[in-house]
């Protein structure tokens, strides 16, 4: 049986992003990365609907599923299931240290329309 994960509070489920990253139009394979960075890419699967302060404001989660954020490579409880370990995170909202966005690459021979 499938059990679906939802988060409480501010905390929320990520899913470490993994594979070979490309640097230009050089692909660096996992294996052969700096493994002492800091931070990992994950994407964001589920959120909790944020938490109430003690005095009684209310505080909403600051990302989105669907998200690409930057985490700390060691934050958060790893979640394994039926011995199968997932390379998937619950951690809170706060752990978070940058949201990506899709941006385009500005060149020479770009025209910007004002």
């Amino acid at each position: 049986m499938q059990h679906k994960i939802i988060p409480n509070d501010d905390n929320i489920l990520v899913q470490l992003v993994a594979g070979d990253e490309k640097i230009g139009s050089i692909i660096v394979p996992e294996k052969a990365r700096d493994n002492h960075r800091d931070a990992v890419l994950a994407k964001v699967l589920a959120v909790g609907p944020g938490r109430a302060t003690e005095s009684g404001a209310f505080i909403k989660v600051t990302v989105s599923v669907g998200e690409l954020v930057l985490i700390p490579r060691v934050n958060g409880y790893k979640i394994e299931a039926a011995g199968e370990k997932m390379q998937q995170r619950i951690m809170r909202c706060t752990e978070v240290l940058a949201k990506l966005e899709e941006s385009r690459i500005i060149t020479a021979d770009t025209k910007v329309i004002a």
